[in-house]
């Protein structure tokens, strides 16, 4: 991703980038808010919680790599922008989202 975002400067992968960034973030600052308010307690909530948030996303890329018609790489590592990156985008904000409510 580094490659396709920062070195070849991909739409779709920045696109891509973009949502995945937000979604964990979704994810880690509900659990901050939601935390124990012990210290160590706390730090373990954020780091159990914000590993699953990083395989949920994971779990959604591999499934929408299934059913995203054509290679999934493709679209990612494609020169020219596709609306199809912002239908997964779109996607991975809304699996981050219902994570953060899962954990609130």
């Amino acid at each position: 991703m580094r490659q396709h975002v920062f070195i070849d400067h991909r739409p779709n992968a920045a696109a891509l980038h973009a949502a995945s960034a937000i979604a964990l973030s979704i994810i880690v600052v509900t659990v901050m808010v939601n935390a124990s308010d012990e210290l160590l307690l706390g730090l373990v909530d954020v780091a159990v919680y914000g590993i699953l948030g990083i395989i949920f996303q994971a779990v959604t890329l591999v499934i929408l790599e299934l059913v995203v018609p054509g290679r999934f790489r493709d679209l990612v590592a494609a020169p020219t922008f596709s609306t199809a990156s912002l239908a997964v985008a779109a996607t991975l904000i809304a699996v981050g989202a219902v994570n953060a409510a899962a954990i609130a």
